[in-house]
C-alpha cells in the first residue's frame, strides 16, 4: 500500500522558472571565463611547485646538501631586539 502524504504531493508544486536578463548572462560568462583561468593558473602553480621539489631532491641527491628548511614547527624564534 503506498502512503500518501498529509498535505498534497510534491509533483502538484508549481515549478519555478528563472528569468535572466542580457547583463545576467554577460555576467555569467564573464564569471565563467574567469573561473577557467583561475583553474588553469592554480593547475601552472600546482606543476611548478611539483618541478620544484623534484628538483630540490635531484640537487640534494647529487651534491649532499641540504636545501629544504627543517620541518620542525616546535621551534620558533624570538623576535628582535629594538
Amino acid at each position: 500500500m503506498k502512503k500518501t502524504p498529509k498535505y498534497g504531493s510534491a509533483d502538484k508544486l508549481p515549478k519555478l522558472d528563472y528569468v535572466h536578463t542580457l547583463s545576467d548572462m554577460e555576467q555569467l560568462k564573464q564569471l565563467k571565463k574567469e573561473k577557467q583561468a583561475l583553474e588553469s593558473a592554480l593547475a601552472q602553480a600546482h606543476l611548478r611547485n611539483a618541478y620544484l621539489e623534484s628538483l630540490v631532491s635531484v640537487a640534494e641527491e647529487e651534491y649532499g646538501v641540504q636545501l629544504k628548511k627543517n620541518q620542525d614547527k616546535s621551534y620558533i624564534p624570538s623576535p628582535p631586539a629594538k
